[in-house]
């Protein structure tokens, strides 16, 4: 019997539960927020200091929460539920909500292109990303309207 449901469940896994699963921010609370998106070219690779001097361009996609999803961030206790090592490493985390890193793949990402400057809600994980993230906090990406 305990076969037959596991059976079930591996089957029947992701039409029960879908399959919002995070890639990088496990444990992070998953939220909503609305603002813009907006595209990037930063430094990369070797250096990331300059694109000029021969580091490789890093394209990447940013968000800016309005007024309410800033208010949210900072007021809602959301931080709090944070795993410690996905928590900004920076006392003054507050300051810094008004621009958030994005990630998502495939055919997410390219509705980024679509949307781009474009007022959307999106909904994810939120978390901080230690390693060559350009902001200090770090949004990945399941839905966005």
């Amino acid at each position: 019997m305990l076969k037959i449901f596991f059976v079930f469940f591996v089957i029947f896994r992701f039409y029960l539960i879908g399959d919002s699963v995070p890639y990088f921010l496990e444990g992070c609370p998953y939220i909503q927020l609305t603002g813009r998106l907006n595209h990037s070219i930063l430094p990369g690779a070797p250096n990331y200091e300059s694109v000029k001097d021969g580091d490789v361009p890093s394209e990447r996609w940013f968000f800016y929460p309005n007024e309410s999803s800033v208010k949210y961030l900072r007021e809602s206790g959301v931080f709090e539920t944070i795993p410690e090592n996905y928590r900004p490493i920076i006392e003054d985390w507050k300051e810094y909500v008004k621009s958030i890193q994005l990630a998502a793949s495939g055919d997410l990402e390219k509705e980024f292109d679509k949307k781009g400057n474009q007022e959307v809600i999106l909904e994810g994980w939120l978390g901080s990303w230690p390693t060559h993230c350009y902001s200090v906090f770090f949004f990945e990406v399941v839905k966005i309207n």
